[in-house]
């Protein structure tokens, strides 16, 4: 998996390669990486899932990540976007939940 550039960042969290390699077997839907056309470099990716039960059945953002060169650029809005229309159109489910650091403030605003 070529994105060990973005996770250099120091608020990105980083998993195991098992870890990623579940959700792209149980989840490969949900998987996009943003690469740069010319030098191949992953600018920015999502891992998702589906989750729950019932009513309760949605998506969840496990991690939105974009590399600190690439920023400001819209490339995690389009991610989180497709995310959203995966999860409403193929799993027809009605929310989308993502989890971050208390201290991570831009990700909050």
């Amino acid at each position: 998996m070529g994105f060990s550039f973005v996770n250099l960042e120091q608020l990105t969290e980083t998993y195991s390669t098992a870890f990623y390699g579940e959700y792209v077997t149980h989840w490969p839907e949900y998987q996009r990486m943003c690469v740069h056309p010319t030098t191949g470099i992953c600018m920015a990716y999502t891992l998702g899932k589906a989750e729950g039960r019932g009513e309760d059945f949605h998506g969840h953002v496990s991690a939105v990540t974009v590399a600190p060169t690439f920023r400001r650029l819209g490339l995690g809005e389009a991610l989180m976007r497709e995310l959203e229309t995966t999860t409403s159109c193929l799993h027809n489910a009605y929310f989308v939940d993502l989890l971050v650091r208390q201290s991570n403030k831009v990700a909050q605003a």
